[in-house]
């Protein structure tokens, strides 16, 4: 197969070499989407641009790591469901018998019922620390969380209570591994 126009002609393979300087082909870099800057919830409506946590790769690892990062995965979905009143995938990783998830699922769907919205609540994972004993990993974690104060705002974005101002307060959870992955069996404030 002869390429170009060099077939049967040896010369016309051969480069040709110019005086003149070679400039390369302008390149223009590819055009990439800016992600939008995150607009916290407020009298102007609900946040905008929230991303997703993202969970890491070893979160469903049975190890320490593995459980500590799952603990903040999931605390941090729970600040994206303050934000955004999506608490699906957050539910998803717990069961009825976790009160207090299904306590704070329903008081965020209820800021988001008829049209309004929270500002706030956005979380932060301060420590986090995973109990072994006897060298095998408890299922039980402690975290302190920082989170946001939380407002309450109408469809109309009026105040319609007294923002909820949150007490940094030691968090427990209590996890057990099945199916490949952790899941929340009980959490509540870490008392005493």
């Amino acid at each position: 197969m002869c390429l170009l126009s060099a077939c049967g002609n040896p010369e016309a393979a051969r480069p040709q070499v110019s005086s003149e300087e070679v400039t390369a082909p302008e390149t223009f870099p590819a055009a990439s989407t800016p992600t939008p800057s995150r607009i916290a919830g407020g009298p102007q409506g609900p946040a905008r641009h929230v991303q997703k946590p993202i969970k890491r790769p070893d979160s469903d690892a049975e190890t320490k790591e593995g459980l500590e990062n799952f603990v903040r995965y999931f605390i941090e979905l729970s600040g994206y469901g303050f934000e955004t009143g999506q608490t699906d995938e957050w539910l998803s990783y717990t069961g009825q018998e976790c009160k207090f998830c299904i306590r704070l699922a329903d008081g965020i769907k209820a800021g988001y019922a008829d049209g309004g919205w929270l500002g706030g609540g956005r979380t932060f994972t301060e420590s986090v620390s995973a109990m072994v004993k006897d060298g095998s990993l408890t299922g039980d974690v402690t975290l302190l969380v920082r989170q946001e104060e939380i407002r309450f705002f109408n469809a109309a974005g009026e105040e319609k209570q007294e923002p909820h101002e949150l007490v940094n307060q030691p968090i427990v959870v209590f996890l057990s591994y099945r199916d490949g992955g952790w899941f929340v069996d009980d959490m509540g404030h870490l008392v005493g």
